[in-house]
């Protein structure tokens, strides 16, 4: 899907300065945002506020996608009426249909009682987290160095499968 986040910004300096500005969503998640500016001489301090308000303000696009407060407490109310060992099972059900902001897996990851289950749904949650640059406050929830690099390594190895699994080559060097 495409989105135009140029969209609702008709009285910013921004158009008159941008030839192309796309963010090409696939699979729920950013992949590419390509930009390409004209008169980048000419472009005043202005723009920058304008383009930190689409990348990252209240309403940047992933961001509206989370989980409502109202929604995540009912989430924590179930997670909490389940079986402590069951927990990550229904955690990986709910992640399916929703995203959620770090703060709130950092909530998710308190109510798990082993280091296992902590490593798990910190896995789960980072691909459904619109604020993947925050994901370091979950990891402040590991008991120590060796389960975040658990953590880490668990999702470069998810992330290489998923991408062999859609056909990517891995090699990104240009073809001879």
């Amino acid at each position: 899907t495409y989105f135009d986040p140029g969209y609702g910004y008709a009285r910013s300096p921004l158009p008159a300065y941008l030839a192309h500005l796309i963010f090409y969503n696939t699979l729920n998640s950013l992949v590419v945002f390509s930009m390409f500016l004209k008169c980048c001489g000419l472009l005043p301090g202005s723009c920058k506020i304008v383009f930190w308000d689409l990348l990252s303000g209240p309403d940047h696009y992933m961001q509206r996608l989370a989980v409502s407060p109202e929604a995540f407490t009912a989430i924590m109310q179930q997670l909490e009426a389940t079986d402590p060992s069951q927990r990550v099972d229904l955690l990986a059900k709910l992640v399916k249909d929703h995203y959620f902001f770090s703060s709130q897996g950092t909530e998710v990851m308190r109510t798990l009682p082993t280091t296992f289950e902590k490593v798990d749904a910190a896995v789960l949650l980072h691909g459904r987290l619109v604020d993947q640059t925050s994901f370091s406050q979950m990891l402040e929830n590991a008991d120590c160095q060796g389960d975040k690099d658990n953590i880490w390594h668990r999702i470069t190895s998810l992330r290489k499968a998923n991408s062999i699994a859609r056909g990517d080559r891995g090699d990104k060097r240009a073809p001879r």
